[in-house]
């Protein structure tokens, strides 16, 4: 199981938990795409993620993951992650070699805990299909990975209901490299009750080109076609690539 390293951009913003919890070393986030608030509450997220070259280093650890967070204090985060080094040794358990990255169903728990489901190796250019469906009578989020139609990683956990969502790229604890570009692609976004605001709170990244949102029943459930997140670079990588200073 993962270390307690892997938060949320939202959770974040939240002031208490900052002061109680310090940030894990080297902490870095990519450009996001992030609802950071809603009329009504999250009951269901479904997207394919095509996963992106593997990055090409064995330090430190990188993630990419779409997360819903929750109405828990600390918040609860909800979020299927794609790991590479520290997190597919942790997950996949030796498992996951090459350039083969960790996906897995996982759950932060008030920001301190990881709770992490079955991990299976995959490699660039996989689909891998999520869906996050909220049962309003067993108070449960339930985490579904599938790969060619077959599910391969599960998690049901009741940690609230669903506030905010966003897309991560997320490095820690000595991470130099670059992150190539990925996409998800026949986003859904479910909700209890009609959320006619969605476009108009959507906060997108620079460098993310992010298709429209569209509905047919009000603002209920609104699909999103495609997410392009850009390649992001960080540690030695991220320097090279800055322009040098005028002397």
């Amino acid at each position: 199981m993962l270390p307690p390293l892997l938060l949320t951009l939202s959770a974040l913003t939240l002031t208490h938990v900052h002061a109680q919890v310090p940030d894990p070393p080297g902490l870095g986030f990519g450009p996001t795409y992030l609802m950071p608030r809603t009329s009504s509450y999250l009951i269901g997220y479904s997207t394919t993620l095509r996963v992106p070259r593997y990055p090409g280093t064995s330090e430190g650890l990188a993630v990419v993951w779409p997360g819903i967070n929750t109405d828990a204090r600390p918040t609860n985060l909800v979020q299927t992650i794609v790991g590479a080094e520290r997190a597919r040794r942790s997950s996949c358990l030796g498992k996951a070699t090459g350039q083969q990255w960790c996906a897995f169903t996982s759950t932060n728990i008030g920001i301190t805990q990881q709770k992490s489901g079955k991990g299976i190796p995959v490699e660039e250019g996989t689909d891998l299909f999520i869906t996050y469906k909220y049962d309003e009578t067993t108070k449960q989020f339930t985490q579904t990975l599938s790969i060619d139609g077959k599910e391969v990683s599960r998690q049901s956990l009741a940690v609230g209901k669903g506030t905010r969502f966003n897309t991560a790229v997320e490095v820690q604890r000595g991470f130099s490299g670059t992150i190539a570009a990925h996409s998800y692609r026949n986003n859904t976004f479910t909700f209890a009750a009609a959320d006619p605001g969605f476009p108009g709170s959507l906060r997108v990244g620079r460098g993310i080109v992010a298709s429209e949102p569209v509905t047919a029943d009000g603002g209920k459930v609104w699909t999103v076609d495609e997410i392009l997140i850009p390649d992001s670079k960080y540690g030695s990588a991220r320097a090279a690539a800055s322009p040098p200073k005028a002397s």
